[in-house]
């Protein structure tokens, strides 16, 4: 065998007796837990709260980090605020180790130091509790391990003999530079603690926390800022990261001057240390942090924070976040209100005043007319003027108020709010040349707001809109007895009275003759009469009083089935209701010697109820079942079916065999037949004669039934309606109207003979 061969083989056995002994000591495979669970490190005597870090290398970098007033400070290398989250993160994990197992490592199975790491290479941790106590680890390499990604570290406290593996890549966390673990918040406050910041540089501005509001000031104005704005603008501070510290500014970058400063001021109130008991008073604590930003260099911006000697590079971007934007952080509210506090309204508007008081948590209306107010509408005009928004603002003083129409304004609302003596108060003035903007101002304000003149008309609409809507409603325990309706299509009032069971009658009409439902919809309609809108107070208009389609309503309530009426109420009393058409979707309605007289606007539905007819719908007014003879016409032809002896047969050939039971259910068919209206004399667009002409010149069929008696009944329908496809007018005896039928019902009457033929 060569000599090259042996020594081949002697170094590959060599090599596999190492790896058979490595396996047996177990050094690759993690360690198997053990049965009690991992242990606490055999630490002795007694240990308080960590308040220092320290970790220490064997080349003599040392990193230590203290606890002072609950924050993490790095006291060496340097001075700086440490990453909190990431300082008490490791803080926990050294004070939490556990181990899974121990070995000696000069012993049998054991790994050496200089394998394992714990040799003179080691680096050190070190807790220090309040009163001086450390506590040291000794920390090691990772565990190698062979088919796991468990990740495990040899470990030794400080004085023990024994090594320690641990579940913990202590290396990863700990062996760091320091500036991994330096804060990279610049400003390490909370926006909430912030009172104040002052900026200078191309736009120069401080925002001012004043009595818990936001004010905003510049070289040109002061006024309010907006809340959410100013939250976002500060949390674009608080946020603001480095993505890097220096030692020293690099070559090109300048903060001689700088082209931007800024200075946060923050004040909270915190509990003195060992404070106990009700009666301690919570200790104010304030802190400046001045900030100066460098000109932009490579998409870098350098800042310096105070005197600390490092500098923080950021990057470009999140400096121009920085640059205050004056008219979003400007609140655009020309009035600042909270509607809970408002006590009262005063207006002086082109169409009258008003005034609305609250009182125990209800608006009432106290001029021109004392009275319930609309909660709705004055809490809707109170949101419109929280929401006016200024589009644009002038100082009063470089523009002249007379310019804007404000040294007289054409209107001016007053709020009262609950604890201020000084009211606010809201002017409005002319508007601009295009008429889509109108000038107000704040009466306590230098500055005038261009607003939208739409967001201005609906503050002022007429002060009649504040009064309730509630136009009439039945009190309790009382009930409508008689109403008398006075239309425009009628020759005099109908007159509607009450039964003593309950059911109402019709003048000039039999039972049988008229439907109660269109009663019942009346009298639940002037039961209670809310308007959307009130539109006129105290007077009726000329154009309302004279409209030509008015309803008048008299109707009067009595005590509910007869009971005992209230003494505040009289027995019996009546009411004068008019209501006419305001266009095709509204009507107006007022009650006539009402104190004041209220004008309201209702959907046009009131309007139609009270004009319905009383009419029976019924369109066949005889008996089906005594019905002897049937006359069809319709495409020019009639035919006619008689009954005899309880069959029916053709009239004109008596061989014709005729189905009893089609007869029957074309009977049945008429009877269900129900007119959707009835339509008066004076009908629009073509007038009832016109109609009935027109319906018996072309009509769709005819149908007349005869009973045993010689009672006739005829329908005749014609080829047209107000809808052709769903409906057709129709002429039946014993009506004079004209009536509305539904399509559907009348196809199963347009029959001929042939339709009723055996076949």
């Amino acid at each position: 065998m060569k000599s090259k061969t042996m020594t081949t083989l002697v170094i590959l056995f060599g090599l596999l007796l190492a790896l058979y002994v490595l396996r047996q000591s177990n050094w690759f495979n993690p360690s198997p837990p053990p049965a009690d669970g991992a242990k606490p490190l055999p630490f002795t005597g007694q240990f308080g709260i960590p308040k220092m870090l320290t970790i220490t290398w064997p080349d003599g970098r040392k990193i230590c980090m203290d606890l002072k007033d609950g924050a993490w400070q790095i006291v060496e290398p340097i001075s700086a605020q440490a990453d909190q989250g990431k300082v008490a993160a490791l803080v926990k994990t050294v004070s939490d180790l556990k181990y899974a197992r121990s070995f000696n490592p000069a012993g049998k199975g054991g790994v050496p130091d200089n394998l394992s790491g714990l040799d003179n290479s080691a680096m050190a941790l070190t807790l220090t509790d309040a009163g001086g106590i450390e506590r040291t680890v000794m920390v090691g390499r990772k565990m190698p391990m062979i088919g796991s990604n468990k990740v495990e570290t040899y470990i030794r406290p400080k004085g023990d003999n024994l090594t320690y593996i641990v579940a913990e890549d202590l290396n990863a966390q700990f062996d760091q530079n320091v500036l991994a673990f330096r804060n990279k918040k610049i400003v390490p406050l909370r926006s909430d603690d912030i009172v104040a910041v002052e900026i200078k540089g191309a736009d120069k501005c401080e925002l001012r926390k004043i009595a818990g509001q936001w004010q905003l000031a510049t070289r040109d104005f002061t006024a309010e800022a907006d809340e959410m704005a100013v939250f976002r603008y500060l949390s674009t501070i608080v946020d603001l990261q480095a993505t890097d510290f220096l030692s020293r500014l690099p070559a090109g970058a300048k903060l001689d001057p700088p082209v931007m400063t800024m200075a946060v001021y923050a004040s909270k109130t915190v509990m003195p240390p060992g404070a106990t008991g009700p009666s301690t008073v919570p200790a104010a604590v304030s802190r400046e942090i001045e900030l100066a930003f460098s000109p932009k260099l490579d998409d870098k911006v350098y800042v310096r924070v105070g005197r600390e000697p490092s500098v923080y590079v950021i990057q470009a971007a999140a400096f121009d976040k920085l640059a205050p934007d004056i008219a979003a952080l400007r609140d655009k509210s020309v009035l600042r209100l909270a509607y809970d506090d408002v006590v009262k309204i005063g207006m002086e508007l082109p169409s009258g005043k008003a005034e609305l008081v609250r009182r125990d948590g209800r608006w009432f209306m106290a001029a021109p007319f004392a009275g319930p107010a609309s909660e709705m509408n004055v809490e809707e005009f109170a949101a419109r003027l929280r929401s006016l928004s200024a589009e644009t603002w002038e100082d009063s003083q470089s523009a002249s108020l007379w310019q804007h129409g404000l040294d007289k304004p054409r209107a001016a609302i007053t709020i009262d709010i609950a604890g201020r003596t000084e009211p606010k108060k809201l002017l409005i003035g002319s508007t601009s040349a295009s008429g889509e903007m109108t000038f107000v101002k704040s009466a306590s304000s230098k500055n005038i707001a261009s607003v939208k003149s739409a967001d201005v008309q609906v503050l002022l609409k007429e002060p009649a809109r504040f009064w309730s809507p509630e136009i009439f409603n039945l009190p309790q325990g009382q009930e409508i007895d008689r109403v008398s309706l006075t239309r425009p299509e009628e020759q005099g009032p109908v007159e509607l009275v009450r039964e003593s069971e309950g059911s109402w009658i019709v003048s000039g009409m039999k039972p049988g003759q008229f439907e109660q439902e269109p009663i019942k919809k009346i009298l639940r309609a002037l039961s209670e009469l809310n308007a959307n809108v009130v539109v006129s107070l105290g007077s009726v208009p000329p154009a309302y009083k004279s409209a030509p389609d008015i309803i008048t309503v008299n109707f009067s309530t009595v005590a509910a089935g007869g009971a005992q009426t209230a003494a505040s109420l009289p027995a019996k009393h009546t009411h004068t209701l008019r209501v006419a058409k305001a266009g095709a979707a509204n009507c107006l309605a007022w009650l006539e010697g009402a104190e004041p007289v209220v004008v309201g606007e209702f959907p046009a539905g009131l309007y139609e109820t009270l004009a319905e007819d009383f009419r029976s719908r019924d369109v066949l007014a005889i008996d089906p079942a005594g019905v002897v003879r049937i006359k069809l016409l319709g495409a020019g032809k009639v035919d006619e079916l008689v009954k005899v002896a309880g069959d029916w047969q053709s009239a004109k050939d008596p061989n014709i065999l005729i189905k009893n039971d089609a007869v029957g259910d074309f009977l049945k068919a008429f009877k269900a037949v129900r007119a959707e209206r009835f339509f008066r004399p004076d009908y629009k667009p073509v007038g009832l004669e016109s109609i009935r002409q027109m319906v018996e010149k072309d009509p769709w069929f005819m149908v007349q039934l005869t009973d045993k008696d010689g009672k006739t009944a005829q329908i005749i329908v014609g080829n047209a309606g107000v809808d052709k496809t769903v409906n057709r007018y129709a002429i039946i005896s014993g009506i004079d109207l004209i009536c509305l039928i539904n399509t559907s019902q009348l196809t199963p009457m347009a029959k001929n003979i042939e339709d009723f033929k055996k076949k």
